[in-house]
């Protein structure tokens, strides 16, 4: 099978571009919301800027479902499925990702925009990063197979330029059906656009919506209750232990986390619409892969690739609320960037990603174009820096990824030993938490956020898990510690409709970052 997607790959592609303007959340409505697999990769609430991408499984579609140690390998129309063994990056590198060996129709031609132009879409979990850097975590054998990741071989695409206003479909030109696809296609969101009664600023058919949970509301009552792998005491006990290793000279900084579980059956679909209003972001997104599905509403970019091989990472350590008015803004603004534990923790991650990078870069490529930036959001303030350099020839995009993966700002530093430190001490799988999402074309762009504010969705099991966490230094207090991790899950648990059983009052600086930019990043 892994055989098949390459050549696949390797095919020409062909587009078609919609006359009229449609928003993404309409698209996926009326075409995808009962597809067993498929995906919205979203620039956010009434975006100005950006690509959003709908994504499904044609007849020529795969989806990869990983574990750490194995993957299993599904064609949507099969009921067999092969197995790989070894992870999921193991199996992107037998088809070698299909980076590269994409020929385009003048009509797909690649772009200096972001826009994704067919290929994997999905999500890579920490563990299979862990398993890569030969980091060994004390697993039972049901959570070493229990699989982590998840990625999609989607041959059908929409995308949609928030910029422009035009919205594009693309599939692989000699697939079964392709043409077939594109002209239903276009002519079923031809009548969409009509339907609405505003074109540029057309909301659901209310046949496509009736069943859905109102997203005008910022949250639902809580029926549902969440529970701590790791309760208050438990983890003051690790943020302790966490210092005693930073003490000691073992690590200089440590992203402990923690998991919660809520037994619900949820729809996927209604979770990421509340998600997306209560904790807007233009990095969120929507992936279902079967009984699996991951909502997020990431703030932060691991990793960027353009096809020229220029890479990109920008850390988000530090955060500060905005102010009541511009003498408090300005204030906070200076306390964010005078502190000298905010400044520590992001150089630390920014040395991390630096090494990260000049393992696949031309020699003297790395750069930090941009140091200790302050970000002004609509709620906060982001200490964000960002690092670039440049793949060596010779190097792909898949060994960029396996450089600089699992992510420094959810590891500490130094990487290795410090994610040998916390496999100790966390005791379970983070699975999906802490890994990354986003897509990897067949052109060699690559956009992956980080795994957090996120909800992973078992259907077949009816379990919902949400990570949370954050970096602990020697200068860090204990009980702020465990108060930010509980508020970083809470926009998630009102989003899945449920509470936590341990509820405390939140510090005075919340760390989470989560809120959209005023304006908006390019």
């Amino acid at each position: 099978m892994l055989a098949e997607i390459q050549g696949i790959a390797a095919s020409s592609r062909t587009s078609v571009e919609l006359g009229g303007w449609l928003e993404p959340e309409v698209v996926f409505l009326a075409l995808m919301r009962d597809q067993p697999h498929a995906a919205w990769l979203d620039a956010g609430v009434q975006a100005t800027s950006g690509w959003s991408h709908l994504c499904q499984l044609g007849p020529a579609g795969y989806a990869l479902i990983g574990s750490p140690t194995s993957v299993s390998v599904q064609h949507p129309s099969s009921a067999r499925a092969a197995v790989f063994a070894g992870s999921i990056l193991d199996a992107l590198d037998e088809v070698e990702m299909g980076v590269g060996s994409g020929t385009s129709s003048p009509g797909a031609q690649a772009t200096a925009s972001e826009r994704f132009e067919l290929g994997w879409v999905g999500w890579l979990g920490y563990e299979s990063g862990a398993a890569a850097v030969d980091v060994q975590r004390a697993l039972s054998a049901s959570e070493d197979a229990a699989p982590d990741s998840a990625m999609l071989f989607v041959d059908r695409l929409i995308a949609f330029d928030h910029v422009e206003r035009r919205v594009i479909l693309t599939t692989f030109a000699e697939t079964d059906g392709a043409l077939e696809w594109l002209d239903r296609t276009e002519r079923d969101l031809l009548e969409l656009r009509d339907r609405a009664t505003d074109v540029e600023s057309a909301q659901p058919p209310r046949a496509a919506v009736d069943d859905l949970p109102r997203v005008d509301l910022p949250r639902v009552d809580p029926v549902a209750v969440g529970t701590l792998r790791h309760a208050p005491d438990a983890y003051r006990s690790m943020i302790l232990a966490c210092q005693e290793s930073i003490v000691a000279g073992d690590a200089y900084q440590l992203c402990l986390t923690n998991q919660i579980t809520v037994p619900v059956h949820a729809d996927p679909v209604a979770v990421y619409r509340r998600l997306r209003w209560i904790n807007p972001t233009p990095r969120g997104g929507l992936i279902v892969a079967g009984d699996l599905a991951l909502a997020s509403s990431s703030p932060e970019l691991f990793l960027r690739i353009a096809p020229d091989g220029s890479l990109e990472t920008r850390p988000i350590k530090g955060t500060r609320p905005r102010g009541a008015d511009p003498a408090a803004d300005g204030l906070l603004r200076r306390e964010l960037f005078e502190s000298e534990k905010e400044r520590a923790e992001n150089l630390m991650i920014v040395d991390l990603m630096r090494n990260d990078f000049t393992r696949v870069a031309e020699l003297g490529s790395v750069r930090v174009p941009s140091l200790f930036a302050v970000e002004q959001y609509a709620n906060v303030f982001q200490l964000v820096s960002t690092v670039t350099a440049q793949l060596a020839p010779g190097s792909t995009p898949l060994a960029a990824i396996r450089s600089a993966f699992p992510a420094g700002s959810m590891t500490g530093a130094p990487k290795v030993r410090a994610m040998s430190i916390l496999a100790e001490l966390e005791g379970g799988p983070r699975g999906p938490y802490a890994g990354a999402f986003g897509f990897l074309g067949i052109d060699g762009r690559v956009e992956l956020s980080m795994t957090i504010r996120t909800v992973v969705l078992d259907r077949l099991g009816g379990t919902a898990t949400i990570g949370t966490g954050g970096g602990i230094t020697a200068l860090s207090q204990p009980d702020e510690e465990i108060a930010e991790m509980i508020l970083k899950a809470q926009p998630v648990l009102a989003a899945l409709g449920a509470r936590l059983e341990t509820e405390l009052p939140a510090p005075d600086h919340p760390q989470d970052g989560t809120a959209i930019p005023r304006e908006e990043r390019p």
